[in-house]
């Protein structure tokens, strides 16, 4: 059984405080003029953080083995497609594409277990 806790609703927001954090960066910064990047390419380390604590206080155990699995199961299938529709891997529009994708994936992971909590702290 979850009991609710203050940590616990941290970690609900940590993917608002991220994003915000995040964008803060890039604009103090100056990140998307230098190095053309934007604030999911930064909130991504801040989220797989924010994953492994939350699994580790939801579970008990670290989901990041299976995580980092995904990622790279997800890189190999990105590197099919992008050989097969346009017969060459640019490897820079590879790299953002693949970052970007790994920050959807974490994002919609992360909510999946904010979800699966509060489903505990129901029943």
């Amino acid at each position: 059984m979850i009991t609710f806790t203050i940590s616990l609703l941290f970690w609900y927001l940590f993917p608002i405080i991220a994003l915000f954090g995040a964008q803060f960066i890039v604009t103090f910064f100056q990140l998307k003029r230098k190095f053309n990047l934007k604030a999911p390419d930064i909130a991504t380390f801040f989220l797989i953080f924010g994953f492994h604590q939350l699994s580790l206080e939801v579970l008990g155990t670290t989901l990041l083995a299976y995580y980092f699995m995904s990622i790279i199961l997800l890189a190999i299938g990105l590197a099919f497609v992008h050989a097969y529709f346009f017969d060459e891997i640019n490897y820079q529009r590879f790299f953002k594409m693949y970052w970007r994708m790994v920050f959807l994936f974490t994002l919609f992971i992360y909510i999946l277990l904010i979800i699966v909590s509060l489903i505990g702290l129901i029943i």
